[in-house]
């Protein structure tokens, strides 16, 4: 339901939105607490919903909300961009949030993928510069594993992610 309110968010029925976010809502309460994971993913649309309505403090606070570092780091970064389309003065202040949160993932290898999701979404929305900097970004922490596997893993994952970033198109 919440791509359904973010849908109608961008075209303008922000009534439709509210009941569809509504109902989101109570569809995540319903989540049982032992599936924590699904509980954050659901949290964290509910997020993105309520950025898109620009309903910008719920949505941080239904972030700080999810204890999925990685989810919790995406949904800041998404509401940071949505600010910043709108001209937001709090969106630097989310933006700091959202590298927080990347910085409190224990694991390198969780780390650095999820800095590599936020360039995606930062260069998926325009924003070279920051899709840079989080690339930049997984890649000092890509440096830093010694797991071999876990390395060669966030390497490939940086691999696809600078070629996207540069715009070169794979073809077999």
């Amino acid at each position: 339901m919440t791509y359904v309110a973010i849908a109608q968010a961008r075209v303008g029925n922000l009534d439709g939105a509210e009941q569809s976010l509504a109902q989101a809502q109570a569809d995540a309460e319903n989540i049982d607490d032992r599936f924590t994971y699904a509980k954050a993913f659901a949290v964290s649309r509910i997020t993105a919903a309520l950025a898109e309505m620009r309903g910008y403090q719920s949505a941080t606070e239904a972030a700080a909300k999810i204890k999925d570092g990685g989810l919790r780091a995406q949904s800041l970064w998404h509401l940071a961009s949505v600010q910043a389309r709108d001209g937001s003065t709090d969106t630097e202040k989310t933006r700091s949030l959202a590298w927080e949160a990347a910085e409190s993932i224990t694991s390198d290898l969780d780390r650095s993928w999820t800095l590599s999701r936020l360039a995606l979404s930062s260069a998926e929305r325009g924003e070279a510069n920051l899709a840079r900097a989080a690339f930049d970004a997984a890649l000092l922490v890509a440096a830093q594993i010694e797991n071999s596997f876990a390395r060669a893993t966030a390497l490939a994952k940086l691999a696809t992610t600078l070629v996207y970033l540069e715009g070169v198109a794979a073809t077999p």
